[in-house]
């Protein structure tokens, strides 16, 4: 497969206003409510307070940063550092206020990440966090309910850190589902087209050899009658000559058009490759006029689209992906763009063997970089005349 820059990372459902981002708002509002309750003007702002109102609009900010840069495909450690900051941010908004409930800062913490971290990381951020926060909760309790607190909140985050990874890991499998149904259905398209195609084949021999040898017998057996008898021209006999010659010219047109086929239409089997996603829009440019001569062709083509949609999905991080079908100089184009931000390729085994593939057929692929973001990539092939020899 195509490989963009190995740092590009996007989540599925993730952005700002990503399905499991607006609950995170809802909670942080609710916890940033609790140290306005009981508030006694500001008076009551002490440095150590002002530093937990600091820490807790902080955590909003890098948790809005956060969503917003996981939705571009930023790489892994930026979406880490931003972790860690909220992590930090949440120990002064829990010490500054001195308020059990800003606690709930560091479930949302662990929600975060299974989307940007390996498990070992997990695991080592969730245990110096909660080591601190035990220690924090040993300053404002006596120890058995500081320990009981810590238990229970260590426990939310493991849930939360659960269920979201399971919950990406439903978004992949959906979105990996819809794509390969999407691949059958373009394959199916692509079968029944060359299905058409050979159909017509066999029907022009079958009328070239059954019908237009049975009349041409019969159309020697009346020319041979012809001669041995002294019929007019206006005869039922040679009436019968004329019909049969008329019919042999009649065959051999029927044969003619359906030896020469009209190529393969291929649109079809790329719009049936759209997996229906709101984010990224798949956008189909597709010339109307244009047919592949040769099923080869029409399977390279469609392989390619593959390969370069599939790439677009997973990697670039993209809005949008754009499908292009033309005709030109006597090539067929087909080019798979994208607005994303990958900047670099690595070749792997399905691009290579595209390559291959297209340069057997006498064609070539490439990869072209888009400014000012996006990449795009374009296979072409020589047009050949489609009409069976």
């Amino acid at each position: 497969m195509t490989v963009r820059s190995p740092s590009s990372h996007r989540t599925p459902g993730a952005s700002v206003l990503g399905p499991l981002n607006p609950p995170a708002y809802l909670a942080w509002l609710a916890v940033s409510l609790g140290p306005l309750i009981g508030w006694s003007g500001p008076a009551a702002l002490s440095a150590r307070v002002t530093v937990g109102l600091a820490g807790q609009l902080g955590f909003a900010v890098l948790f809005v940063m956060r969503a917003a840069w996981e939705g571009r495909a930023s790489p892994p450690h930026r979406l880490r550092f931003l972790i860690a900051a909220q992590t930090a941010a949440s120990l002064l908004a829990i010490w500054g206020l001195q308020d059990k409930m800003q606690a709930v800062l560091l479930v949302l913490v662990a929600a975060q990440l299974p989307a940007a971290a390996a498990p070992r990381w997990s695991a080592v951020v969730l245990a110096i966090t909660n080591v601190l926060l035990l220690l924090l909760f040993a300053q404002f309790y006596p120890p058995l309910k500081a320990l009981q607190m810590e238990i229970a909140y260590l426990a939310f985050q493991l849930f939360a850190a659960l269920v979201t990874a399971y919950a990406y890991r439903a978004f992949e499998t959906r979105d990996a589902t819809l794509r390969i149904n999407g691949e059958l259905l373009a394959t199916r398209r692509l079968l029944e087209e060359s299905a058409r195609t050979e159909e017509r084949l066999r029907l022009s021999r079958e009328l070239h050899d059954v019908m237009g040898h049975k009349l041409t017998a019969l159309k020697l057996q009346l020319a041979l009658q012809s001669r041995g008898s002294a019929a007019a021209v206006d005869s039922p006999l040679q009436h019968c000559v004329r019909i049969t010659d008329e019919l042999l010219v009649d065959v051999r047109g029927v044969v003619s058009s359906l030896r020469e086929s009209d190529g393969i239409d291929l649109h079809q089997a790329l719009r049936a490759l759209d997996p229906g996603l709101p984010s990224p829009r798949v956008i189909f440019d597709l010339d109307s006029a244009v047919r592949v001569p040769d099923i080869r062709q029409a399977e390279a083509m469609l392989r390619c689209a593959q390969e370069g949609l599939t790439n677009a999905l997973r990697h670039s991080g993209a809005s949008e992906i754009r499908i292009i079908l033309a005709e030109s100089a006597g090539a067929l184009t087909l080019t798979v763009e994208d607005d994303g931000n990958g900047s670099t390729v690595e070749p792997g085994n399905g691009l290579i063997g595209l390559k291959e593939r297209l340069q057997q057929l006498g064609g070539q692929l490439r990869i072209d970089i888009r400014a000012p973001h996006g990449l795009a990539l374009v296979a072409s092939l020589p047009h050949v005349d489609a009409g069976f020899q």
